[in-house]
């Protein structure tokens, strides 16, 4: 299971893997990374829409 949570004072996010049986494994991106991550997800669906 995949987690994001908006931190607090609004400074990035955390993103959480949660597999059974698995530790935990928890990144925090601030806001320039968050959004370069967005960039690249929304550049990967216009790629699988336009195939």
């Amino acid at each position: 299971m995949l987690v994001v949570t908006r931190r607090g004072n609004d400074d990035g996010v955390e993103i959480a893997y949660h597999a059974p049986g698995e530790a935990p494994a928890v990144a925090f991106l601030g806001k320039r990374q968050t959004r370069r991550l967005r960039d690249s997800l929304d550049e990967a669906l216009r790629s699988l829409n336009a195939a």
